[in-house]
């Protein structure tokens, strides 16, 4: 199950463990990332972890929806995949000013005080 840090956070960093991997997607155990939902477009951000060898390693999260059956959050890759059990550091990528989290107010990102 992927615990909701979105409801009532403002922060942009968050850290997680991948619980489940399926190719360009990976689900974690925590994200700060909304995924699409009710009309409402998904957040993007970068998670960042430290592969096998030692180098550090980084992907784009350019999608995420909703498992609600099993109540996972799965995120859309591009670039590397971190294998189950890997800790990772995300960051939400703020959308441009104007954008919306909750569809009712036009010029605010919900609950983030903040799209600048």
């Amino acid at each position: 199950m992927t615990r909701a840090l979105y409801h009532g956070s403002h922060d942009l960093l968050f850290t997680a463990h991948v619980t489940h991997a399926a190719g360009q997607e990976v689900a974690l155990d925590a994200t700060a990332l909304y995924p699409e939902a009710g009309g409402q477009a998904a957040d993007t951000g970068t998670l960042r972890w430290t592969g096998a060898d030692g180098a550090p390693r980084a992907a784009t999260v350019t999608h995420s929806r909703q498992e609600k059956a099993a109540g996972l959050i799965w995120h859309a890759l591009t670039g590397d995949v971190p294998p189950v059990g890997t800790p990772v550091k995300g960051r939400w990528t703020p959308r441009a000013a104007g954008g919306t989290r909750s569809g009712t107010a036009p010029n605010t990102c919900w609950p983030r005080p903040s799209c600048a």
